[in-house]
């Protein structure tokens, strides 16, 4: 008999450096699903019409952003909230999903 797999949060992810491992640590200990992860090296580059697109082509759609606190700039924070109440997803840290 085939097992359905466990349900969790599907995310996206925002900052840490190219081999993320903070979101890594917190999908190995299966508290959530990260689709696309946007890196700190990579933030100049975001704007509406990337991070729509980061919820669109995530499967299944993803219920927040998962953002890696500390490894964002003041600014790029400050971007991530603006992007994810303009959308309506909500964003939680990193740190939430680690205990």
């Amino acid at each position: 008999m085939r097992e359905e797999p466990e349900e969790k949060p599907v995310a996206i992810g925002f900052g840490g450096p190219h081999y993320a491992p903070n979101f890594t640590e917190v999908v190995l200990k299966g508290r959530v699903a990260v689709g696309h992860i946007l890196p700190n090296y990579a933030f100049d580059y975001i704007d509406e019409t990337m991070f729509s697109q980061m919820i669109e082509k995530t499967i299944p759609k993803p219920e927040l952003a998962l953002v890696d606190w500390k490894g964002l700039k003041s600014e790029e924070k400050v971007k991530v909230k603006e992007l994810c109440e303009a959308t309506g997803i909500e964003y939680r840290k990193t740190k939430d999903f680690k205990h």
